[in-house]
């Protein structure tokens, strides 16, 4: 579909806003590298579950070992 989620940064804040919603909400640039973080985690520890041929793909393994979150 074309529904988007929109993550914008201002400073030590992230604004979040959905095309299918009018509501804006907005947390610290901390709290939400911490879910993010969380997130990504479980997706990476998810979909090999899911998908067992993950486990032999080369980018999935580099994407699991790299930092993610650098400045």
């Amino acid at each position: 579909n074309d529904e988007t989620v929109v993550f914008k940064r201002n400073g030590r804040t992230v604004s979040i806003t959905a095309s299918y919603g009018e509501c804006e909400i907005r947390v610290s640039l901390d709290e939400f590298l911490v879910a993010a973080a969380a997130f990504i985690q479980k997706v990476l520890t998810d979909l090999p579950a899911e998908y067992p041929a993950l486990s032999r793909n080369e980018a999935f393994h580099r994407l699991m070992s790299g930092d993610i979150f650098e400045e």
